[in-house]
């Protein structure tokens, strides 16, 4: 699949968060973060319902050029650096994410191998980071888990990994559900389901996984609710601290009392426990 690439320059860290989740509620299906600048991935296909104001509009300079597929997997492997959660390096990593053609660390609790061919999440971005953390704090034995924005597959992996009965993966993008769908056998994590859908499915699952966007995540956070067991824990991210006072009084609103928000960067995770 053919993607156009989207540079946007003069863009500080602050701004690059803020322009990722502008971004991201357009048809962008992949980033990456340099010092000064922005790189936005659009499928050709996609591209069509942008319009040039829309995007001048942000504010930024941009240059456009047409990236084929095969050249994509050149340009990640150049830049790709294995994460380590946690992140300090004196501290034995709980999970290790690398490409193939890197080694697994030989004391990492899980290694998890990611080729993300445009798809969003190699843990590498600031929310993703933020969901494996909690995860680890979650106890998956058994547990029937949803992942609504899949991406990657890179957190559907780790439920399985940490021994969940079996995972439904949900996005959107054909491109993503090919490229999770190869990331897990890579893995071999097979009690990973995936489904094309661009809404949440509702069906009882004792955890819930949201990676995605402040709209994505509102307009589907009913069948979320109503999908989570009793007992059962939801997990919100893709959302900037400005987003902080709109998603906890609309969490309130819908009776979530018992919840609990972490922060990184200029990111938030927000933690539903249901009674």
């Amino acid at each position: 699949m053919e993607h156009y690439l989207y540079h946007f320059k003069e863009v500080d860290a602050a701004a690059r968060d803020v322009l990722i989740a502008v971004l991201s509620d357009l048809p962008f299906s992949g980033f990456e973060e340099m010092e000064h600048s922005l790189l936005a991935y659009i499928p050709v296909k996609d591209a069509e319902q942008l319009s040039d104001t829309v995007i001048q509009q942000l504010g930024f300079p941009f240059s456009v050029q047409l990236i084929e597929a095969q050249n994509w997997n050149e340009q990640w492997e150049s830049s790709f650096q294995p994460v380590r959660i946690p992140e300090d390096e004196n501290v034995r990593p709980e999970v290790f994410i690398h490409a193939g053609f890197h080694q697994p660390h030989p004391d990492a609790r899980f290694n998890i191998s990611i080729t993300p061919k445009m798809s969003f999440g190699t843990g590498h971005h600031q929310t993703t980071y933020l969901m494996m953390e909690e995860m680890l704090q979650i106890p998956f034995l058994e547990k029937e888990v949803i992942d609504f924005g899949a991406g990657t597959g890179v957190l559907a992996i780790l439920a399985a990994k940490l021994g969940c009965k079996k995972v439904l993966a949900i996005d959107y993008d054909e491109w993503c559900i090919e490229n999770a769908r190869e990331n897990i056998v890579d893995n071999g994590t097979l009690q990973v389901e995936l489904k094309q859908a661009d809404v949440f499915i509702r069906q009882p699952a004792d955890i819930i996984l949201a990676n995605i966007n402040l709209n994505v995540i509102t307009e589907n956070l009913h069948a979320m609710l109503d999908s989570l067991n009793p007992g059962g824990i939801l997990l919100l991210s893709g959302m900037l601290l400005q987003d902080e006072h709109f998603i906890v009084k609309t969490l309130k609103m819908n009776h979530c009392t018992n919840l609990t928000v972490k922060h990184r960067g200029n990111w938030i995770m927000v933690r539903i426990n249901k009674d």
